[in-house]
């Protein structure tokens, strides 16, 4: 006996699958408001050419801010519905890696703990923002197949989502942050105020990694599985969890001049530890963030009206 198409109208069948391949039941609310949502918003525009389409479904939905930012907040919340503590597991995670780690190695290191466990927290709030943006770009699409075909949203409208979700994640562990500049007397300069152009550099760069990723792991699916490992061995090479000054000057240029990610951690870590980042740090992180900003969006034209069959 054939079994009936889903109705899209009914919010109990939707649900938003947030991590790795990881389904979720999202409240009940939370589906009501995307489903209201979506009367006003087109999914394929037909019609149109391909950019016409796209910049359609980029502008419907930024106008839908209320409505993903809420949806977002909804989402981290249900994930620690059950938990003594709730949300306080994020920063308390976070903070207990943090100080336990600076412990060891500062030990194991020689390093001054009460200098290395600031660069130990800065380092891992804004490296959680550009692993985030990698690994889980790999399911942002394929996640959400069974929302995007009962469901009309733009596109983008997924990508707005999560980026929000990263930064609002990376603002729930900030308090480690403020901790260590009370417990270790940390000097903070008038290069705090570079972290604002540095903000505006991750958030366009996880925006548009985000959707580069999830379209690349729609087309390729086998490509899940190295950029996982890549990602595992970059958190390994980057100096995140060891000094700068603590590597061999010889081996430096391949771990540190010539890699990307430590110019985009440094633009961001370097205010809050009370000194400058160098314009090869701006230069660096500012020409991947365009360059792949452009490349995202190229690959967005022209796969958008793919998306729906690959999904």
């Amino acid at each position: 006996m054939p079994q009936t198409p889903p109705d899209p109208s009914d919010t109990t069948i939707l649900g938003s699958a947030e991590g790795l391949g990881e389904e979720e039941t999202v409240t009940k609310s939370s589906h009501e408001a995307t489903r209201k949502s979506s009367k006003k918003l087109p999914v394929y525009t037909t019609g149109k050419s391909s950019f016409q389409a796209w910049r359609t479904d980029l502008s419907e939905a930024f106008s839908s801010w209320t409505t993903w930012t809420r949806i977002a907040i909804m989402d981290i919340s249900s994930r620690h519905r059950r938990f003594l503590l709730g949300g306080l597991w994020v920063p308390l995670g976070m903070a207990i890696f943090v100080f336990a780690l600076g412990y060891v190695y500062s030990y194991l290191r020689n390093h001054e703990y009460a200098e290395f466990t600031p660069y130990l927290a800065a380092s891992m709030i804004f490296w959680t923002i550009i692993h985030s943006s990698v690994t889980q770009g790999m399911s942002l699409f394929s996640s959400m197949g069974r929302h995007i075909e009962t469901v009309r949203l733009p596109f983008h409208y997924y990508v707005l989502k999560k980026t929000f979700e990263l930064v609002y994640t990376a603002l729930l562990t900030s308090p480690i942050y403020i901790i260590c500049v009370i417990a270790f007397g940390v000097q903070i300069s008038s290069s705090f105020f570079l972290l604002l152009p540095a903000l505006l550099i991750y958030i366009t760069s996880s925006f548009s990694t985000l959707i580069l990723i999830g379209l690349l792991s729609l087309r390729l699916r086998d490509i899940q599985e190295p950029i996982s490992n890549f990602m595992r061995l970059m958190f390994l090479v980057t100096p995140v969890i060891w000094m700068v000054s603590s590597g061999a000057s010889s081996k430096r240029a391949i771990f540190v001049d010539y890699n990307p990610f430590f110019h985009y951690l440094e633009i961001a870590r370097a205010p809050l530890l009370g000194y400058y980042p160098t314009l090869t740090n701006w230069g660096v992180a500012g020409a991947m963030c365009v360059g792949i900003l452009i490349l995202s969006s190229l690959l967005m034209i022209k796969w958008r009206s793919k998306i729906h069959y690959w999904v």
